[in-house]
């Protein structure tokens, strides 16, 4: 099916017009329905994105105001890429395999109480948890593996000196991460989280 751009023509006979519109308005819809949701009625959705399809592009020189989103070939494979109002670049795809974050907190803990050492990402990592007892020399440290959300406790290792820790690192029913305090006294803590996302 070809889309004839200029149908009608003033000389085209009024006979031949239904079947020219048919055709274009057929073409249109195939081009649109493509990558949007078409309906023949009205619907909430009409229009809106089903998949987006891009082929590979060069970006247009910067414009103020306007980001570019495009596809360009890296290293042989079709890869997603921004380039900002300033002109920079930034590849998006794929996905770095290690995405490290770190956090680093303080705060008293109650007798039997926890802290929130870090708020489930919703990806699952590998890392490190410290915490040093403020006024101390006391220092534990543990390593994390998360994996979905519950069922993981962590112990932890003392560094120094070789004390009993009283402190347990545990997930929450939503994946946080928390700092458990059974130590018998309110402690004032510094800790240190450092995960690194697992692959995809």
């Amino acid at each position: 099916m070809t889309y004839v751009a200029n149908t009608p023509l003033s000389t085209d006979s009024p006979g031949i017009l239904p079947s020219q519109l048919s055709a274009n308005f057929g073409r249109l819809q195939t081009l649109i329905g493509a990558d949007h949701q078409f309906n023949n009625g009205a619907l909430a959705n009409d229009g809106w994105h089903n998949l987006i399809h891009m082929t590979e592009q060069v970006p247009v020189a910067p414009i103020a105001g306007v980001g570019q989103l495009y596809t360009k070939s890296a290293s042989g494979v079709t890869q997603l890429f921004y380039t900002d109002s300033a002109g920079t670049e930034h590849q998006i795809t794929p996905e770095s395999a290690v995405s490290s974050t770190l956090v680093i907190g303080q705060g008293f803990v109650g007798i039997g109480g926890s802290v929130n050492m870090f708020a489930n990402p919703a990806y699952n990592y590998s890392g490190n948890a410290a915490v040093f007892i403020q006024g101390t020399a006391e220092a534990y440290s543990a390593n994390l593996a998360k994996s979905g959300t519950t069922g993981q406790t962590y112990g932890f290792t003392n560094t120094a000196p070789p004390t009993g820790a009283g402190f347990l690192l545990f997930y929450d029913v939503n994946g946080d991460l928390y700092l458990a305090n059974s130590t018998g006294a309110i402690q004032l803590v510094s800790f240190v989280v450092t995960v690194n996302k697992a692959t995809p």
